[in-house]
């Protein structure tokens, strides 16, 4: 007899969440004008920031130096992900501009418009005026790019939808993206 053991993909990260079992609470989002009540996860990278997530839709999937967030029964035209980078890099005299990630998304044929990124990520302590962001588009598919200099790390956060999920799919992530926070120094 073959036993199979089938083990969900987001009980197995790599450098990510080690708790068992995560926190597990109620958030309301706004979506078309109406409030809706999801239960979200909190998922913790290696102890320097979390993020909360609806599981219900969401995996988490390990990045390099973070996590993406994959929609997981995605019918739509293009990729449904949000994710979270920490590009520090403190070897770098310079942090990364988002003159970098602009120059690749036009190499890769989108368009590009600023976007005004005041009011996003307010659990993380940062100065006015240092969360940059633009909107990248191309086709239907559309990105929504922030690039985040805090005192404890730089941020590379990044939506991906399709321009006909944007009130759906792309509001319910970019308040989740909001969610974003330091964990306490250990």
């Amino acid at each position: 007899a073959v036993i199979i053991f089938a083990v969900p993909a987001c009980a197995l990260p790599e450098g990510g969440q080690t708790d068992a079992s995560p926190e597990i609470k109620q958030m309301d989002i706004e979506l078309e004008g109406m409030t809706e009540y999801i239960e979200v996860t909190q998922y913790i990278h290696e102890g320097s920031f979390s993020a909360w997530y609806d599981a219900a839709f969401f995996r988490p999937v390990p990045a390099d130096n973070g996590i993406e967030f994959e929609l997981i029964e995605n019918k739509l035209s293009e990729e449904v992900s949000f994710g979270i980078l920490d590009i520090t890099e403190p070897e770098r005299a310079q942090r990364p501009g988002l003159d970098e990630y602009i120059n690749e998304y036009e190499r890769q044929g989108y368009i590009i418009e600023a976007v005004d990124g005041t009011g996003m990520f307010p659990l993380l302590s940062h100065e006015e005026g240092t969360v940059r962001a633009f909107k990248a588009s191309k086709g239907t598919a559309l990105a929504r790019v922030y690039l985040i200099s805090a005192p404890r790390g730089t941020y590379l956060c990044t939506l991906l939808y399709p321009l006909e999920a944007a009130e759906g799919w792309g509001a319910r992530m970019h308040q989740m993206l909001n969610t974003l926070e330091y964990l306490p120094a250990q």
